[in-house]
């Protein structure tokens, strides 16, 4: 799991980044009126629960490979969960901004499934010894 794992952590935190700044540049030059107080959460939330869930499905099927599965639909269903909790709470924080809040989510959460989404995929078909 070692060097896997350290890669799609580089990758999460590599590509967070890259999110940090194009929002930051487009909700202070472009769109300034629609910022939300939650948007700097955003960045700690989702690579957090993609980093912490990828460890966890790695773990799994590495133990049992035929549970790899059900350990990958459970992973969206955790994640999908901690996500909208995180909504939620963003709602409760800023309900004045919603649409650009709730927007945001959408593509950082379409973003980083893809991305973790082809990780895992990767890392499933590399030999064990990886």
């Amino acid at each position: 799991m070692g060097k896997i794992f350290k890669i799609f952590v580089i990758q999460t935190l590599i590509l967070n980044a890259i999110l940090a700044i194009v929002g930051g540049l487009v909700y202070s030059f472009i769109i300034p009126q629609h910022y939300f107080t939650a948007f700097p959460f955003v960045f700690f939330v989702f690579p957090a629960v993609s980093i912490f869930v990828f460890s966890k499905l790695l773990r799994t099927t590495e133990q049992n490979q035929s549970q790899f599965n059900i350990a990958f639909m459970l992973s969206f269903i955790i994640k999908l969960v901690i996500y909208a909790a995180f909504v939620g709470v963003g709602l409760a924080i800023d309900s004045t901004k919603h649409e650009s809040f709730v927007i945001f989510v959408m593509i950082t959460y379409l973003v980083f499934s893809i991305s973790d989404t082809k990780a895992t995929i990767k890392a499933v078909q590399l030999p064990r010894n990886q």
